[in-house]
């Protein structure tokens, strides 16, 4: 298996704070995309199961 280091980003959620006019602080975003989703089995229109334990994501395609 191919490792792949990247970079977790912040963004600025788009919700309700507009219409409050106060703004929210940024959140964490981490953002996946290439060909190498497809040849690892992730194929485009695929649902995606994501477990969470600290400091560990696990992405698994969901079959119907």
């Amino acid at each position: 298996m191919k490792q792949r280091h990247l970079t977790i980003s912040r963004t600025h959620p788009a919700s309700r704070a507009r219409l409050r006019r106060r703004p929210l602080a940024p959140v964490p975003m981490l953002r996946l995309q290439g060909r190498w989703l497809q040849q690892a089995g992730f194929p485009v229109g695929a649902t995606v199961l994501v477990a969470v334990v600290a400091g560990e994501i696990t992405l698994r395609v969901r079959t119907p």
